[in-house]
């Protein structure tokens, strides 16, 4: 038996700030998870790539960045933000 989608509440992104709407997600991923909150992967509206963290009454617990290999570190990002100072 294979169980339905939900539409995941909105939240906020944890860079920015904006909303990150409209992730649907299959129950049973959430409910079958071997891990609670279960992890997510959804983009915020800027294109920030983000972990949602779900539990099994599919609520948004939390929310981080995730850092893509093939772009800039964290190194190189604090250079440019204090050359930009």
């Amino acid at each position: 038996m294979t169980l339905p989608e939900r539409k995941l509440h909105n939240y906020p992104c944890p860079v920015c700030k904006a909303l990150i709407g409209g992730v649907i997600v299959k129950e049973e991923d959430i409910l079958e998870s071997k891990r609670s909150p279960a992890i997510v992967p959804a983009k915020c509206p800027k294109k920030h790539d983000v972990a949602l963290y779900v539990d099994k009454q599919f609520r948004v617990r939390d929310a981080e960045p995730l850092i893509d290999p093939k772009t800039e570190g964290c190194l190189e990002k604090a250079k440019k933000w204090i050359a930009n100072l």
